[in-house]
């Protein structure tokens, strides 16, 4: 049911809770993707009492999905960002990156959909400046996460590098990202090694179970940078309303003939 690109990056439990939420079947007995979507979808937790080892330790370290489909989701009525092209937009499938979005403590993946223009037949994504551009203020504030070419970062990480001043430097976000995500990763690790403790004693050496997984890093200050260049070009025309709106205002308080 999930694309073969999507396996490469889910676990094992990513993808089964996530093909059997977002899929059904049809009347043959295929799979088809769900007509009830929703933009946030949250993994099974783990459960209150064992009553044996976990078979793994995904469900302690799963993440969130956002699946961004403002096309098949909200029905909206989407032209082809390509230039001197009008054509409409229709669906056409699933997107095959599935990305990686810092977030303040943790990390959660996001899935879009393809959209294919009926003119030219050009295929973008749904989190394309060209698609989310078209979008009413409603809908475009949804979208959480400023994209780069292989990672992506959440706007509540990005809104911290905006007020950059005297010590709060991408360097010091990049420490304090690093702390928060050690401390979550620390919380689920002991939670899943307490659970797996209680029965180490009846298990055999073959049985027991396995160790966490390693703590994805923090991608780098010179990244976070990076990301907040990307956040500053898709306001360029909001800053440039503020910079008239302020020179506006500086001529109407001096009306001599030099100004």
């Amino acid at each position: 049911m999930l694309p073969e690109s999507w396996r490469a990056a889910l676990s094992p439990d990513q993808q089964e809770w996530i093909g059997r939420t977002l899929f059904g079947r049809d009347r043959t007995g295929r799979p088809r993707l769900n007509d009830d979507l929703n933009l946030w979808w949250y993994p099974p937790q783990p459960r209150p009492v064992y009553n044996q080892p976990p078979a793994s330790p995904g469900p302690f370290f799963a993440c969130r999905l956002f699946l961004w489909m403002p096309h098949r989701i909200w029905r909206l009525q989407l032209t082809c960002p390509q230039p001197l092209c009008t054509g409409s937009m229709t669906k056409a499938g699933l997107y095959r990156t599935i990305r990686r979005v810092l977030d303040i403590d943790g990390w959660y993946l996001m899935a879009t959909e393809y959209l294919e223009c009926r003119r030219c037949k050009k295929k973008v994504g749904g989190w394309s400046q060209g698609i989310i551009g078209q979008l009413p203020p409603t809908y475009s504030c949804l979208f959480p996460a400023v994209l780069t070419y292989k990672l992506s970062c959440d706007q509540k990480v990005v809104a911290q590098l905006r007020s950059r001043s005297l010590g709060n430097s991408a360097t010091r976000l990049y420490n304090t990202l690093r702390e928060h995500h050690t401390e979550s990763w620390m919380r689920r690790s002991i939670h899943y090694l307490g659970v797996c403790e209680q029965f180490l004693s009846s298990c055999s050496v073959s049985k027991r179970s396995a160790p966490p997984p390693p703590m994805p890093p923090v991608p780098s200050p010179v990244w976070l940078l990076t990301v907040y260049g990307y956040d500053v070009v898709t306001r360029l025309e909001e800053y440039k309303a503020r910079i008239t709106s302020i020179f506006g205002s500086i001529l109407k308080m001096d009306s001599t003939k030099k100004v």
